[in-house]
């Protein structure tokens, strides 16, 4: 963002849609860019209204295209004059029209043109974020959804929903979810596996999906879970539920969803957490694997919180919780 935050004030909607900084951030969001439109917004939040107008109009206005041969569209345009019963009209333009206008009737020579094809798809594009090792990041979906992807995951997703009647997500690994409601009450549904669909219209849940286990938490609003490639029943979660699927069962309980979602802040946040769990969130973390002698039992447990920071420093921290030695050779633990 190379313009100071009061600079803004005095935009118009054609100054948000023309100004490239605002338009890398709708088309190629990152960190960085994502935290500085995000603190615009906190601290000025009459902003916000125009800058959802234009990030509406620039997706809109960014739609995939493809091209035709010419006399593909000479047949096409003769077939809707028949369809119509019209003569060819050519269209005037007065240079005092403003470009809404011009992109409105642009827009309905375009659904004329769109009304005779039938076999002729047009491609979707995808995006995809991924992370590493002991990293997280932040971004926005199309329709303004903030999610936080947790290491070593992936979130995939159209590039423009568009007329979709279901914004549509799939996930590798653990990402927690702040959704917006549309006006338009369309449901938000993430795939985190293949016999699983979680449905909302707008809250906040944590996902969690990796080793044939999916786990669901739901700190605000309403989530169903669906099964639609098999019998099982819909689970409907309130605020507070978990609820685990593997392939042996599905259970649900109530917890305190802070210890679930605390990653998001690089914590983890221990209530009585067994050595095992915690070793199985450093693997999945930090991606270097730990091997236990037969002497340390994983069955013990510890309360408080650790930093996600450093895989190093983790296990550092672990060993002098649960009074025990480690050794590190290339990307193995061996603890004693």
């Amino acid at each position: 963002m190379k313009l100071s935050p009061s600079a803004y004030f005095d935009f118009s909607l054609e100054d948000w849609i023309s100004d490239p900084d605002f338009q890398t951030y709708v088309f190629h969001p990152d960190p960085v860019s994502i935290h500085q439109w995000k603190l615009l917004f906190e601290n000025y939040p009459d902003l916000k209204p125009i800058s959802e107008e234009a990030r509406s109009i620039l997706i809109s206005l960014n739609q995939p295209s493809f091209s035709l041969e010419n006399n593909e569209v000479m047949g096409i345009w003769s077939g809707i004059q028949k369809e119509i019963h019209t003569a060819p009209t050519k269209l005037h333009f007065s240079s005092r029209l403003n470009w809404r206008i011009k992109v409105a009737a642009a827009g309905m020579v375009a659904v004329l043109v769109f009304a005779g094809i039938w076999w002729v798809e047009k491609p979707i594009k995808y995006i995809e974020h991924s992370t590493g090792n002991g990293e997280t990041i932040s971004f926005y979906l199309p329709d303004s959804s903030e999610v936080i992807l947790n290491a070593n995951s992936s979130l995939t997703y159209p590039a423009e929903w568009g007329a979709e009647k279901i914004r549509k997500v799939t996930l590798h690994g653990e990402a927690y979810f702040n959704i917006r409601h549309l006006e338009d009450h369309r449901p938000f549904q993430v795939v985190p596996n293949q016999g699983l669909e979680i449905q909302v219209l707008g809250t906040s849940f944590n996902v969690y999906e990796r080793n044939k286990e999916t786990r669901v938490v739901l700190s605000e609003g309403k989530v169903s879970l669906k099964f639609p490639k098999s019998n099982l029943r819909h689970i409907e979660m309130s605020p507070g539920d978990l609820v685990s699927i593997s392939p042996e069962k599905i259970s649900r309980k109530q917890v305190d969803t802070d210890a679930y979602t605390s990653w998001t802040r690089r914590m983890l946040i221990l209530n009585e957490t067994s050595l095992s769990e915690i070793i199985r969130v450093a693997e999945e973390t930090f991606g270097f694997r730990v091997v236990v002698d037969e002497s340390v039992s994983v069955n013990q447990t510890a309360s408080g919180s650790i930093p996600l920071e450093n895989g190093d420093e983790f296990m550092s921290l672990i060993s002098k919780v649960f009074n025990f030695n480690f050794e590190k050779k290339d990307s193995i633990y061996y603890i004693q």
